[in-house]
Order: C-alpha cells, then structure tokens, then sequence
C-alpha cells in the first residue's frame, strides 16, 4: 500500500467552508505532519477495508473527515489500521494486513495503514491554529450531531425534559397541502389518533401499490388518517394522490420543492445528490406531521415501496402505550432486517434493539423536536443509528416483519434487494397484539430479565453443532455465543446481514440476537451479562 496524502477534488457545487472546506483543512494539518516527520504516519487510499480490522476494534461517529480519522489512529498504540466512510464513521485498531478488499460503495469509503516507528506531531503552535480553523469551518456549515459521549462511552438513557417551544422551522420549500375534510378530534373515544405519512417521489406503480395495501387492511380510517408528501412534479403521482384524495382515502397531499442544489434539469442525480435530497424532504415531511400546529403526539412513516401486513394497524396500536410510557424508547419499527424465513417464523415475538432498523416505524413528537435542529444533510437512516443520537435508547421491533419492501429501484440503486431485502418475509397470520401481555418489553430492565431468563434456561452449543441437530423433536431453546471476529460466520450460517452500524449489528440488543432456526429458538450472544456467572 503506497502512501497517499492528496484527496481527491471535491464536487464543485460543495460550498467553501462545508465538509469539503474541513477536509482541506484537516490536509493542511495532514501537511505540517509530514514537514515534521520527514514520513507519512498513515497512508491515506480510497477503498474499503473495514473488515480487515478484527483486533481492538473501536468505531466512532460523527468524524466528518478521514483525516481525523487517520489521526487518531496514528495517536492510539492499538492503532495499525483505520477505515472512514463519508456519513462520518470511523473504526480504528488492528489488521493482520491494513489492505484493500473492494465494496458496492468504494467511492464512500477511505483507509490506511499506521506506522508506529514514526508518530511525530506537527509543532503545537502550528496545530492549535490549523485545528482552530477546522473546528471554525465545521461548525460553521453543519450542526454538531448530537452531544459528545460520556466519559466511559456508555450512553445511558434518561427521561428528556420537555423541548422548549420555538418558532417554527422555516424551510424554502412551497408546501401546497388539500385536504379530504377534518381530521378527527383525538380525544373522542379515547381513541388515539396515529397519522401515516408516505414519503413518495417519481414511482407511480410502486406507490399504487403501497396505497392499496395500506387502505385494504385499515379498519379505523379516523384512526389512521394518511397523508402522502411528494417529492417532485410527477404529473401521474399526483394524479394518484389527488384521486385518492377526492375519493375520501387519502387525508392530505403534501408538496416538498427540492432546491436548485438538489435538482436536475434531466431528473438524474448522482447518487449522493439524491441521498441528500432524500434527507431534505424527510425533514420537510416530518416537520409539517409534528411540527408546532400540527396538532399530532406521533407518526407513523412509509415510503412508496412498501406494503403491509393485514395486523400492521394493530401492532402499532397496541405498541403506542410502550413507546410514550418508556423514555428508553424511541421508535418502533414494523421490519425486521433479519427476517428471512430461515431466521424468523415466531409471529408473535417482539424484541427491544439497538439498531434503528427504519421501514414503517413509528416516533413521538418530542423525539422529532429534539432532532430536527440538528437533522443530517444526508443518509438520515445511518444518522438515527449513531450512539450519540440513540443515547442508550432502543426500539421496538417484531421477529416476522409488518411491512414488506418491494423497492428494486430507487435512490438505493436496488444495493442489497436481490440478495437480501426480497427475501425478508411479511406476516400472513393474524396476531390478536392488543390483547397480548407485552410487558416483557416494556423496560430495558423487564427486557434484561427476559433474555437472562431465556439464555440461562437454553442450551450453550457452538455453531458447529447445529449441522448435526436433529429437525424433529421437540423445539429446544439454544444459545451460541459469538466474537466480533467470528460473527461473519455467524452472520453467513443464518443468512443474516453482516455488517454493523457505530458498533451495533442489525435487530441485537446488547450484542444478542433472537431468531427462530428450524423451529428452535436461537439466541446469538456476545457477552450477556449471565455468562459472568456461569
């Protein structure tokens, strides 16, 4: 791996001072390093690497350059090899080999290699000042992501104070709203109104699909009134809303305008444009739902390219109590991003977890108004997934998903449709959510005590033992206890995703993951507290 220090040119449209503008900056610290050392610390490629680093791993967020990533790597002495993606991960430690291995998002992602024989520092003086005009420019441009981490990394989640009413946020977007007549007044029959919003933008077939699921199992439409925003000027979207509209389905037809920066005269945009594009209309949509006026506690959001399951409405009625009772809790989500049938068939489970999993999920006001001051200008699913953001918070989410994606194109490029997302099963069973007992779940301790409870009462097998297994019998409760370096192997042998996301791997909680396999019930565990005392 050859050293090199030069980045790429940025965009020409990015603005002077934005993440560009650090990143120049923190190439000028990068500079003085290297006057001083006569040597290079790191080597600085683009590529991925990621999974070459297996010991001493530590991944952060909001680092919004690679330099300050290559950097502390250099300072850290259980530091060889570093990998940064531009949505501002960063994970540091030690590699065998710091080298190449390729990804469907190259583009995205910048590694290097750290020599330990050579970690001069630029002069003080010299670095104070280039520091101070990172710090200046960043902050300048884009909101901090959220306040630094405790001392000892632990978020741990409290009761939030009320926000502070303000004035409404003001965005330079044209919002033509009809409505089909009056919302209904929440407090009669003591019957909750949950609104559903469906962000939609240029699939008309995809979104005739997803209205149809979405009106054919609603039962209660003054209790789930639905509202589409769209994205654009496609003439036969609107024509859609607007029928569903005049039909009486349909309680408003929100309109978001992009920006001049976020269009295209052809309506092509390179991939990140429409990320970022993505993420302005989510903060423009979220805003008009449960911003001030707005008149609604929480929300329920789609997109044109999913459709639900026939107990959808009543797994989230029967949820709402949880999510408003627990401030350990911010969202539940109807997917499960594990839920293929070979790892998910228990229809009536529902777990706590770490991971944000998006896709038909529902939110509290408040928790929008804490995050709409410092909404992210792109990828706003992976900003949801950083620690700094969760704040020792969990969502709700089932075994079997409520929704179903059929979304092979869209701003995503279809990335992981074909070789995961289209296998993720929707429920077909009718599941009575309102009269369950749900109080297992209802706290992170009534949840810690449930999961001691399952993998203490399980059998401890490793992964090998399950090709063996006898499939008849009765079902058994097994517990497979994995290492960050063997989960891939894991991850590989249940058909389940391998990546993380900030040091968290999709639908666990605390590093355990429940599944169903071949009728067992599965628990894969990392370091559950029960094992200190067996």
């Amino acid at each position: 791996v050859q050293p090199r220090p030069a980045l790429p040119p940025p965009e020409e449209d990015e603005a002077e001072g934005g993440p560009a503008g650090e990143e120049e900056a923190l190439q000028e610290v990068w500079q003085a390093k290297l006057s001083a050392n006569g040597k290079a610390t790191c080597t600085h490629m683009q590529g991925y690497a990621n999974d070459k680093i297996v010991y001493d791993a530590v991944e952060h967020a909001g680092y919004m350059s690679s330099y300050r990533c290559s950097e502390e790597c250099a300072a850290s002495e259980k530091c060889n090899c570093w990998s940064w993606k531009d949505d501002g991960f960063c994970n540091m430690g030690r590699a065998s080999t710091c080298t190449y291995t390729g990804s469907p998002d190259d583009a995205r992602w910048r590694f290097g290699s750290c020599s330990k024989e050579h970690l001069g520092q630029p002069p003080p003086a010299q670095a104070k000042s280039l520091r101070g005009r990172i710090r200046g420019r960043a902050h300048a441009v884009r909101p901090a992501p959220g306040p630094a981490p405790p001392a000892d990394g632990q978020w741990t989640c409290e009761a939030p104070a009320p926000p502070e009413d303000h004035e409404e946020v003001v965005a330079s977007n044209s919002t033509n709203a009809t409505t089909a007549g009056e919302l209904p007044d929440k407090a009669l029959d003591a019957i909750p109104v949950i609104p559903l919003l469906i962000i939609c933008h240029a699939r008309p077939v995809y979104l005739r699909r997803a209205l149809e699921s979405v009106f054919r199992h609603r039962r209660n439409p003054k209790q789930f009134p639905v509202t589409a925003s769209q994205d654009g000027d496609n003439k036969e979207v609107a024509r859609i809303l607007q029928e569903e509209l005049s039909k009486g389905r349909l309680a408003a037809h929100l309109r978001y305008r992009a920006p001049l920066a976020l269009s295209s005269a052809s309506g092509s945009l390179p991939v990140r444009k429409s990320f970022q594009r993505l993420a302005a209309h989510y903060l423009f949509a979220l805003n008009a739902m449960l911003g001030e006026g707005s008149g609604h506690e929480q929300l329920i959001v789609l997109e044109e390219d999913l459709e639900i399951s026939s107990d959808f409405y009543a797994y989230f009625e029967a949820t709402l109590p949880l999510l408003r009772a627990d401030p350990c809790l911010f969202c539940v989500s109807a997917w499960n991003e594990n839920g293929k049938p070979s790892a998910a068939n228990d229809t009536k489970a529902i777990y706590r977890s770490d991971f944000f999993p998006g896709l038909g999920w529902m939110l509290l006001r408040p928790f929008w108004l804490e995050l709409r001051s410092q909404w992210p200008n792109e990828y706003w699913d992976e900003y949801l997934r950083r620690s700094n953001v969760r704040k020792g918070r969990q969502c709700l989410r089932p075994e079997v998903s409520r929704v179903r994606t059929f979304g092979e194109v869209g701003v995503s490029k279809g990335k992981f449709y074909a070789s995961h997302l289209r296998h993720v099963r929707l429920n077909s069973e009718s599941t009575n959510w309102t009269g369950m007992d749900l109080s297992y779940v209802s706290t992170a301790p009534r949840f810690d005590d449930y999961l001691s409870q399952e993998i203490s009462g399980s059998d401890f097998l490793i992964l090998e033992d399950l090709s063996t297994l006898a499939t008849t019998g009765e079902p058994r409760k097994l517990a497979i206890l994995y290492e960050d370096r063997t989960w891939i192997r894991c991850a590989k042998f249940f058909g389940l995703p391998e990546d993380q996301k900030d040091g968290v791997r999709r639908g666990t909680y605390r590093g355990v993951l429940a599944l169903t396999w071949q009728r067992h019930k599965v628990y894969l565990v990392r370091d559950w507290p029960i094992l200190t005392k067996r």
